[in-house]
């Protein structure tokens, strides 16, 4: 899709295509911003995120994670939400005096797959904060006198098959 309106811009043969795209990437229609390649589109249009945790992701996920990234040209964040976990079982540890503990460390199955659950649940989370909060922090319509507005952003996930399945490998 990048290509396609980069390409369409840069022929102007359908001016519709660059006042679309202004409007989209937040600048006013009065703009002098071009994309310089399909990748300044997708910077503009797309974040990505990855987020592991420090102990449980793997390098190479994580590596091809930016890789993708860099290779869409997204504006790409790699986080990791070990301290939200945390805060997350402390808090309910607090509350209930239960420990959830994954079963390699003595833990129940059902104690596994909550702790697994907690994480997916948190990225979610997190993923509709950013996607809320990216904008504004990239200055989207930032100076933009027709929408001052900076929107959100779309999420769409992906999980982890292998994180799916171990809830049930572990029984």
């Amino acid at each position: 899709m990048c290509r396609l309106v980069y390409k369409d811009v840069c022929e102007g043969k359908n001016p519709q295509v660059l006042k679309d795209l202004l409007t989209i990437v937040g600048e006013p229609s009065d703009s002098k911003w071009l994309p310089s390649s399909p990748e300044d589109v997708a910077s503009r249009l797309f974040h990505t995120a990855y987020l592991g945790m420090e102990e449980n992701s793997s390098k190479d996920t994580r590596s091809r994670a930016k890789t993708l990234a860099k290779d869409i040209g997204s504006y790409h964040l790699d986080l990791n939400i070990d301290t939200v976990v945390v805060a997350v079982v402390t808090l309910f540890t607090t509350v209930t005096q239960y420990v959830p503990k994954y079963k390699m460390y003595g833990g129940t199955p059902a104690s596994n797959l909550a702790l697994q659950n907690i994480q997916a649940r948190l990225r979610m989370v997190l993923s509709y904060l950013f996607a809320q909060l990216l904008p504004t922090v990239r200055g989207r319509n930032a100076k933009n006198p027709e929408n001052q507005s900076p929107g959100g952003l779309l999420v769409l996930g992906s999980a982890n098959v292998d994180e799916s399945l171990r809830g049930y490998l572990t029984k």
